[in-house]
């Protein structure tokens, strides 16, 4: 065989390797964005807040435009959960959404107002979190005065798994009529504490009324 001919040869195989891989990439590429699925979210109301948590560590979050819906694509299949927000509504957390792989479903969103009798509206930003053991996360909370509440406003957290410590700073907030006052929470995570994820709610003590409601979801990755 002359160096002619073989130099041929090596030239004629990479490109037919080349070629080979380039399909194959091709290939995985297209069927990955096949296995991809899509959640459309669809409320009453516009700037609702959703955040959802699912396979694959997916958290995405989004907010309702003038349509009332928000789309979320490319979504691995499996089950999902999350939590709407909106100010002036309670937190709604929906559970049991399940999108199959490559297909879409349309998932409602129920929101309910606060009860006229509540003197202060809670708030949280971001209204989900998620935060790795051994370490920590911040969320910023907003006290709103409701009914010209004024007086002060103390918060605490329930259901928090074990090995998560909640921490507020200041401690607690005064409102003046229709006023407003934020706080930040610092959730500190054991490097024990079980992965998954979880809603907690408030209790707010504003004067000598006491109420609770669901907060905001943690996942511990």
């Amino acid at each position: 065989m002359n160096k002619k001919m073989l130099i041929a040869i090596i030239v004629v195989v990479a490109v037919s390797i080349a070629g080979t891989l380039a399909l194959n990439a091709f290939l995985g590429n297209n069927g990955a964005s096949q296995d991809r699925g899509t959640l459309v979210f669809q409320s009453d109301e516009t700037g609702v807040t959703m955040t959802i948590f699912g396979p694959e560590e997916t958290f995405r979050t989004g907010t309702t435009g003038n349509t009332r819906q928000l789309t979320l694509t490319n979504l691995p299949g499996g089950s999902y959960r999350g939590i709407a927000t909106k100010d002036g509504y309670l937190p709604s957390e929906i559970l049991g959404i399940s999108l199959a792989s490559g297909g879409s479903a349309n998932i409602p969103i129920s929101l309910v107002t606060i009860q006229p009798t509540e003197p202060v509206s809670v708030s949280t930003n971001p209204n989900a979190i998620i935060v790795k053991q051994g370490t920590s996360g911040t969320i910023a909370v907003t006290a709103t005065s409701l009914h010209d509440y004024a007086g002060q406003v103390s918060l605490n957290c329930y259901g928090l798994p074990s090995g998560v410590a909640a921490s507020f700073d200041p401690a607690d907030v005064t409102l003046n009529p229709g006023g407003a006052g934020t706080l930040t929470l610092t959730l500190t995570v054991s490097s024990t504490t079980a992965k998954g994820v979880y809603p907690v709610s408030w209790g707010v003590v504003s004067g000598h009324h006491e109420s609770a409601g669901l907060g905001f979801l943690l996942q511990v990755s």
